[in-house]
């Protein structure tokens, strides 16, 4: 039906068993192994024996091949011995343009599904990659998306090619087993390559992320069941404390499974200068993960702090005071009595205090309008209007208006 099986003597573009597409990136070429270029009847009668001899000798391996089938139409061809040779030309001759048509229709078949055809490759050999290694599958996605990629390359290139416009094309070149020896963007599509390689991009960086996010669940949640998730990290030095930080683990990690490992251009180790030629979107989505995680941190702590009746103070927030003193049954607790650099680098846990209490109402990042203001020569916090507004309508579920604050009964 339709020569579906006929569409390629030699199976390097055509499965000849199906009659389905072999993708390559020579599969472009089917539709130039036909000859139909200039020919014309030979002349203006109808003698149909010389119209057939220009496209049977246009395409003489076709016609050769086709020769080979003349064995199962001997009885047909029998009832008209006569003109049996001409009849079989003829036929030939027909045959070989309906295989051209449809070689035709095959390839805008393939073009039409090829969008559908890369996105099932790569989705079918992520899935093998994940059903491979279970354990690693999400940590390694990121590398699983590159393995999928190569694993997919000569579908793409397939595709990319058909839409090229190839014929006559000097810059697709191939090695004796079919294999594209030449840049792929230069014999297809730029524009589909460069598509796939940007999907492809972005899927890595989200894939790194998820990647990360799960390795540090796994690395910050303790396994006694006593805290959660990241109170194990709190140990963590961070850069600018020690080489073995959250920002190391996480630059490592990005090293390890979210950069092309076929990129001559890969760094290798880590530290500022080589971090600097990471891809840019890896960079910072990492980054953007370690933020999160000392923040996580941070609070974390803020919670344990306030839970034993603490005050916390984030970094930088504090201006020393020698009244203020650290809150000793949140380090007992948490870092067993220590009360060094390493214990206050997420912030830290006081005892209350005015001065405290009030230079935090006065944080202008956390209020738009300051709460207090500490008067230092007084040693006294003076309370704002929108400290007693705030009061009134925060706290007490009131109505404040011309310093007078309103309470349902």
């Amino acid at each position: 039906e339709g020569y579906k099986r006929c569409l390629d003597p030699t199976g390097a573009y055509i499965n000849g068993s199906t009659g389905e597409a072999i993708y390559s990136p020579r599969l472009f070429e089917l539709e130039y192994t036909i000859n139909l270029d200039g020919i014309t009847r030979g002349d203006n009668s109808n003698n149909m024996t010389s119209m057939a001899t220009d496209v049977l000798g246009a395409n003489k391996s076709y016609a050769d091949w086709l020769e080979r089938y003349r064995n199962r139409v001997t009885r047909d061809l029998d009832s008209c011995r006569d003109i049996a040779d001409e009849v079989w030309t003829e036929f030939k001759r027909n045959a070989i343009i309906e295989i051209a048509q449809a070689q035709s229709a095959k390839i805008e078949e393939v073009k039409a599904s090829c969008v559908q055809t890369m996105a099932e490759c790569y989705d079918t050999q992520s899935q093998s990659l994940i059903d491979f290694d279970q354990n690693t599958a999400k940590t390694a996605a990121a590398l699983g998306r590159y393995t999928a990629r190569d694993m997919c390359h000569e579908k793409v290139v397939a595709c990319a090619a058909l839409f090229g416009g190839t014929t006559g094309n000097t810059e697709c070149k191939f090695d004796s087993r079919g294999h594209l020896e030449t840049d792929g963007a230069k014999c297809g599509l730029t524009s589909l390559l460069n598509y796939v390689e940007n999907v492809n991009a972005i899927n890595v960086v989200e894939k790194c992320e998820d990647g990360l996010r799960d390795y540090f669940t796994k690395l910050c949640t303790p396994s006694d069941g006593k805290n959660e998730y990241p109170y194990k990290c709190k140990d963590m030095e961070n850069s600018s404390t020690g080489t073995m930080g959250i920002e190391f683990v996480a630059r490592t990690y990005a090293m390890n499974y979210c950069q092309d490992p076929t990129d001559t251009k890969a760094i290798k180790s880590i530290d500022d200068t080589n971090w600097v030629n990471m891809d840019e979107r890896v960079k910072s989505i990492t980054d953007s993960v370690v933020k999160e995680l000392e923040s996580e941190i941070s609070y974390s702590l803020k919670s344990i702090c306030e839970s034993l009746d603490g005050y916390w103070v984030f970094p930088g927030k504090h201006r020393d005071n020698p009244t203020d003193k650290l809150l000793s049954g949140f380090y007992s607790a948490v870092y067993a009595g220590n009360t060094g650099q390493q214990q206050i680098v997420w912030g830290r846990c006081f005892n209350k205090s005015e001065q405290l209490m009030c230079l935090a109402w006065a944080d202008t990042e956390t209020y738009e309008t300051p709460l207090a203001k500490w008067n230092s020569a007084l040693n006294q916090c003076e309370l704002t209007e929108e400290w007693y507004r705030m009061r009134c309508e925060n706290w007490l579920n009131g109505y404040y208006e011309n310093s007078v604050c309103y309470v349902a009964e």
